[in-house]
């Protein structure tokens, strides 16, 4: 761990809605790494960033650092963040234009995991199909 603690990019879908997995996984991730934990989000209104926000603020302050980065998304939030870890909650695309609609996931979740994968930094997805 550095001087600043273990840093952690959580990235989701705007249409994550499962608080609860997102929490349990955060959770996880602070109870194997300690504190400082540096939290890197896209600070999004609503979806899986909204939920990082929640989760980091009730946390006592100097437990969780949190690092909002609201405007970027995928592989440019991944390169400015230079995390330990990148934490993707992955849902099917749910852009109507897209040409692989409900194909592959999210564009902006799926990108950082890409990037993550190629710069060797670690990465632990978790998938939700929708009903």
């Amino acid at each position: 761990m550095t001087d600043g603690g273990f840093r952690v990019l959580v990235t989701a879908s705007r249409a994550w809605e499962d608080g609860y997995t997102l929490f349990r996984v955060m959770n996880e991730i602070l109870n194997e790494q300690g504190t400082p934990l540096a939290v890197i989000h896209a600070d999004a209104r609503k979806g899986g960033d909204r939920i990082a926000r929640m989760w980091c603020e009730v946390h006592p302050p100097g437990m969780i650092a949190q690092e909002r980065r609201q405007a970027l998304r995928g592989a440019a939030l991944a390169k400015a963040a230079s995390p330990h870890l990148v934490v993707a909650f992955l849902m099917p695309c749910d852009r109507e234009w897209c040409p692989q609609y409900r194909i592959h996931w999210d564009h902006g979740p799926d990108e950082a995991v890409q990037y993550a994968r190629a710069q060797g930094i670690k990465v632990r997805t978790l998938e939700a199909v929708p009903l």
